[in-house]
């Protein structure tokens, strides 16, 4: 975390033509949760659609298991 990984994460975001995001359930842990939502409100200008595999029951983009594979981008989910 800090400015310089800020700053590569915006870079990254604002090229990208499609963003997909995936890291599982946070559970409790604040420390993510706020990490989270400082990511979404820095690259929020950037009006870029999310994607994710699937939502985990908290809402948390579900990350690839094992052997799983996206075969296209037809089975990725909006994200917000």
């Amino acid at each position: 975390m800090g400015p310089e990984n800020d700053r590569v994460i915006y870079e990254a975001f604002s090229r990208a033509d499609l963003v997909v995001v995936a890291w599982g359930v946070t559970g409790g842990n604040t420390t993510f949760k706020r990490r989270v939502e400082s990511v979404r409100a820095l690259i929020q200008p950037l009006r870029r659609q999310l994607k994710c595999l699937g939502k985990n029951g908290e809402g948390s983009p579900k990350q690839p298991q094992g052997s799983n594979r996206v075969d296209s981008v037809q089975s990725l989910t909006p994200w917000l």
